[in-house]
């Protein structure tokens, strides 16, 4: 390793010697150099003071950080700001490290962060523009350059750089949100929304459902009518003729969205068309219309007649109570600690050879569900696994059944492990 001489230097303290030329190539005009050894860094360091030193912590956090005191202690580097970029959030290192001089600590860092933290730290001037005007070497470089642009507000380059790279890849949503940012800066608020929607839709069709769901809420706060990329997808899909790929679309969307009206209207709808293919779908459709018919305020005579058999079904008031909360042994403040929570997407896999069985609703103590062609008796003991979605939520279930009605089974849960305890209370509590 040899400094240039007569000129002031970024000095960077890495092991990985990747990690290293990424940053002594960006800090190259301001005489960027590297070195492994914490001794060797030292004697070049007291050679010749840099600008700033960049460590990472596994290399300066030996015999309780004396590195950094030595440079405290020596008048010449005693001013010298320090960058300590560590890979976990150790509290008790982070802390000593600062306590031995660190000006900053940087934790969980890639590349562009350390740069992003080394050019606040510079004490002479921003960071050299030299190296971010030559071509990227890739279509990652080339983003990494428009975010550093549009930190610096330069909206309009950044803006070019982000439709450059979607010319080359159109499905990339988060070069389509960094674009939207670029866009409204620049007052160009529609086109923003344009390229936001663009997003949302491509997070929803790849699965990333918290960001599609996050961007759609945003947009929804300054535009009510704005539509709901699931919605969008799976009518596409029901003009393609492909009504089990919009049911898919559909629960996700439910899932996210427990509350919405318009998507469980929709669900319904799509249900009863594949029940004239499958007869399991009419039993999803008649539970989740009493969902819906719920949420409207609306009494439902066939939640009536699905779950009273006569009047000594009822309770109180004439709230229906799921079995295992009307249990005799149990008090009305026991039950109401088990409150019963509808299931639109959850079924009941008691066998990997056959039909999940679709559930009705579940409490901490208990769940419901339809049958479907299979026989179930009052007593009788099963295991099955909690299926959301058609993936497993919770695993290797052991009830009771405890009511056989017309069209819906109670089952009492027997010897929950803590995991399924915590996973249940999860569910009741979504």
């Amino acid at each position: 390793m040899e400094a240039q001489s007569g000129r002031s230097s970024i000095f960077i303290l890495d092991s990985d010697p990747f990690r290293a030329d990424k940053l002594v190539r960006y800090f190259e005009s301001a005489g960027g150099v590297h070195e492994s050894s914490p001794a060797n860094a030292f004697k070049a360091i007291m050679q010749q003071r840099p600008r700033l030193l960049v460590a990472r912590m596994s290399l300066v956090a030996g015999k309780d950080f004396a590195f950094l005191r030595a440079l405290r202690r020596n008048s010449a580097t005693a001013g010298l700001p320090v960058l300590v970029v560590a890979n976990k959030d150790e509290s008790a290192l982070i802390q000593a490290a600062q306590q031995a001089g660190a000006t900053q600590v940087l934790v969980g860092a890639d590349v562009q962060a350390a740069i992003d933290a080394a050019c606040e730290l510079l004490p002479q001037g921003p960071c050299p523009d030299d190296y971010e005007e030559k071509s990227p070497d890739s279509l990652k470089d080339l983003y990494a350059r428009a975010c550093r642009r549009i930190r610096n507000e330069r909206y309009v380059e950044a803006a070019a750089d982000l439709k450059a790279i979607l010319q080359k890849k159109p499905h990339a949503p988060e070069v389509l949100v960094s674009l939207a940012v670029a866009l409204r800066h620049m007052g160009k608020r529609d086109a923003a929304v344009k390229s936001l929607n663009r997003a949302a839709l491509l997070f929803a069709a790849t699965g990333k459902d918290a960001k599609a769901k996050d961007i759609y809420e945003q947009l929804s706060k300054s535009d009510p009518a704005a539509k709901n990329p699931y919605m969008v997808l799976a009518e596409r899909k029901i003009e393609e003729d492909r009504p089990f790929q919009a049911m898919k679309l559909y629960e996700r969307a439910a899932d996210l969205w427990p509350r919405d009206i318009r998507i469980k209207t929709r669900l319904v709808e799509v249900y009863e068309d594949l029940a004239r293919t499958d007869l399991k779908y009419e039993s999803l459709a008649a539970v989740l219309r009493m969902e819906v018919n719920a949420l409207r305020g609306i009494s439902s005579d066939h939640e009536e007649k699905e779950w009273l058999e006569d009047e000594d079904e009822t309770l109180g008031d004439g709230a229906m109570q799921f079995v295992d909360e009307v249990s005799e042994s149990k008090t009305p403040e026991e039950r109401r600690r088990s409150p019963r929570v509808p299931l639109v997407t959850h079924s009941l896999s008691l066998d990997k050879h056959k039909d999940p069985l679709p559930a009705v609703d579940v409490s901490m103590t208990g769940i419901g569900f339809k049958p479907l062609d299979e026989k179930f008796e009052v007593g009788q003991v099963f295991h099955f696994d909690l299926l959301s979605m058609g993936e497993v939520q919770i695993k290797k279930l052991t009830a009771r059944v405890m009511r056989v009605t017309r069209g819906v089974v109670g089952a009492q849960f027997e010897k929950l492990s803590s995991r399924q305890s915590k996973r249940l209370q999860d569910l009741c509590e979504s």
